[in-house]
């Protein structure tokens, strides 16, 4: 039963929004690390938790962001928390258009600059 809580949201069609992870995540640069990951996660061969890790890494390094920066805005948008299982293999369990959704969708929860 303590697991409940952390995957609540693959079963829930509407996303239940943690306030304080949008205010502490999705920063007007969270918009940048959103946009820089959507077309890459779209564009994946294979949805698998390596291949999603690798996309994580390639925006630390072009971003220049450590990895807690480019995982948690994902992580928020797609469970509406701060908290998850970990990250690429909770997305690779997921439909991927289901989860690009989420992605795509939560972009406009980011604020402008």
């Amino acid at each position: 039963n303590d697991a409940v809580p952390f995957v609540a949201f693959a079963f829930r069609d509407e996303i239940e929004w943690d306030e304080k992870a949008i205010k502490k995540w999705l920063k007007p640069a969270a918009g940048d690390v959103l946009d820089f990951l959507t077309p890459r996660l779209e564009g994946l061969e294979e949805w698998t938790a390596d291949a999603i890790m690798a996309v994580f890494t390639e925006a630390t390094e072009s971003l220049e962001v450590g990895m807690g920066k480019a995982m948690q805005p994902v992580r928020v948008v797609v469970t509406g928390s701060a908290v998850s299982p970990p990250l690429p293999e909770t997305l690779a369990a997921l439909d991927r258009e289901w989860v690009l959704s989420r992605v795509r969708d939560g972009r406009a929860k980011v604020p402008a600059e």
